[in-house]
């Protein structure tokens, strides 16, 4: 009697690692999921940054040159 409770506390034991393998992996995935979501984000938010920078440069430096056409 004692053998089996040890075999049955023995499988219970198994079967619990792998139940938290299991949702360590399924947690890891959703986390990969969760990233390959936010990078194309990340790449969107970057190129309007890109963009509104350059167009703010290239609007700085056209009213410069209109300030030094001015002037002379």
């Amino acid at each position: 009697m004692l053998w089996f409770l040890i075999v049955v506390l023995g499988l219970v034991s198994i079967a619990l690692a792998a139940v938290c393998v299991l949702a360590a992996a399924s947690g890891a995935n959703e986390s990969e999921n969760e990233l390959a979501r936010i990078e194309p984000e990340v790449r969107r938010a970057e190129r309007r940054l890109h963009d509104v920078a350059r167009d703010s440069f290239a609007a700085m430096l056209e009213e410069a040159r209109t300030h030094e056409r001015a002037s002379k």
